[in-house]
């Protein structure tokens, strides 16, 4: 111990002053709100640390007597189950899924207390939303509160579908931490197909994993004490509890049924704009595609709704069509930016499944001449913003002299100087633009 002590004595406490002094001199006189603090969909501030003064004053979450959660083959469902994951399934927010199933619950006392909730991507969130739930559960009544944990749909997709096991398993993780009484880890397929039994067998064996190799259930809430899982806990419940008072406000959750739908579908419309803008990353779908992928011959039937479903959707159409859109992508100039930008647009357009083919030139006349050649529906030109006001022109021009049709993309942000032209960039709405081209 005295050890220990002279060891502790040469790491003296920092306060949060003296912490804040630093980040402030880093931030250089930069807005410490605006730069480290990030708001949430679910409307909560999410601080860059927190301190052990923040725990003074949270609620204490009541106590589990094991961690030990049944692994299941197939979701826990039935009348005495409230489905709470439909919400997050329909493209609700973590708050709105809690709310909402906790005020659901309310109305059904004192039948209900087993709770179905869906585990999304988002780790910690996943975590604390479970644990959110207990905590509200304790102000509702005395029964103890089942929660019978699922992976979710809503970020499952049919393109690049083993990425499905990746995000289950972190999914897995946060339901076996936050403290679920049941899992079910859907098998990778699932959203496309009735699964196989590799995929049946490899969704269970994930659990298995986590259960007696990885030893998930030995310790009863392992977060616990995590400055920053406990104050997401209370945030969480704090912003779900408002829902449910809404709810009860408005004559209960039967008759608030109208306002319940417009929440959700806000969400969703706010979560589907992300990912078509490409600022949510759905990997393998709305980024980063395995341009050679065929999946149409796979799918039988499509469940949903979810995040990736406009991609998904324009690259089958891509598949039944049987003309695939053909792109030359035409890299001129400036050698770091045409390869950072052919990069860019081989990225964007291969979400839609294009055949796309990029190229380095030493002119617009060649690369004309190639598009040509190639039968090119369409010429990206790839080069520094500087450089556009000239090239552009004269790829047009040389493309017209060639006899060939293919219009000019622009792979950077519009310009002046080249109104009327195509550009695509890093705030164009893909799904808007890949259905355009898919039907060009």
């Amino acid at each position: 111990m005295a050890t220990q002590a002279k060891l502790l004595d040469e790491f003296p406490p920092v306060s949060t002053a003296e912490w804040m002094a630093v980040v402030e001199k880093d931030l250089k006189g930069a807005d410490f709100s605006k730069k480290l603090v990030w708001q949430t969909d679910e409307g909560i501030a999410v601080r860059p640390f927190y301190r052990a003064e923040d725990l003074n004053g949270l609620e204490t979450l009541p106590p589990k007597p094991d961690n030990n959660w049944e692994i299941r083959e197939a979701p826990v469902a039935g009348p005495h189950v409230v489905a709470a994951h439909r919400f997050h399934d329909a493209g609700g927010t973590v708050v709105q899924e809690l709310g909402y199933g906790i005020a659901e619950a309310i109305g059904r006392l004192p039948v209900a207390a087993e709770f179905s909730f869906a585990i999304g991507s988002n780790f910690f969130f996943e975590i604390a939303k479970l644990r959110a739930a207990r905590l509200l559960w304790s102000r509702v009544c005395d029964a103890k509160m089942i929660i019978h944990a699922r992976t979710s749909r809503w970020n499952k997709t049919i393109y690049d579908p083993y990425n499905n096991v990746l995000r289950a398993t972190t999914e897995a993780m946060s339901a076996a931490i936050g403290g679920c009484d049941t899992l079910f880890v859907a098998p990778f397929d699932s959203v496309y197909r009735e699964p196989e039994g590799d995929s049946r067998r490899l969704a269970r064996n994930t659990q298995l994993i986590l259960k007696h190799e990885a030893w998930f259930d030995r310790v009863v809430d392992p977060a616990g004490g995590s400055y920053y899982v406990e104050v997401l806990t209370d945030s969480i419940a704090r912003e779900a509890w408002k829902l449910v008072e809404e709810v009860q406000a408005a004559g209960g959750f039967t008759r608030a049924g109208a306002g319940i739908d417009a929440g959700i579908a806000k969400s969703r419309a706010k979560k589907e704009a992300a990912v078509a803008s490409r600022r949510q990353t759905v990997v393998g779908t709305n980024n980063y595609p395995n341009t050679k992928e065929r999946m149409l011959d796979r799918v039988q039937e499509i469940s949903g709704p979810r995040a990736a479903e406009a991609f998904e959707q324009i690259r089958l159409a891509t598949e039944r069509s049987g003309k695939t859109p053909k792109f030359l992508l035409a890299e001129i100039g400036d050698l770091k930016m045409r390869k950072a930008r052919s990069g860019f647009i081989r990225n964007f357009l291969g979400c839609g499944g294009f055949d796309i083919h990029a190229e380095s030139f030493a002119s617009a006349e060649d690369a004309a001449k190639a598009a040509v050649e190639q039968k090119a529906d369409a010429v990206a030109l790839c080069s520094s913003d500087a450089e556009y006001a000239q090239l552009a022109p004269a790829l047009v021009g040389a493309l017209k002299a060639a006899g060939s049709t293919a219009p000019v993309i622009i792979a950077g942000p519009p310009q002046d100087s080249l109104s009327g032209m195509d550009f695509i960039h890093l705030r164009s709405n893909a799904v808007e633009t890949l259905r355009a081209w898919g039907k060009e």
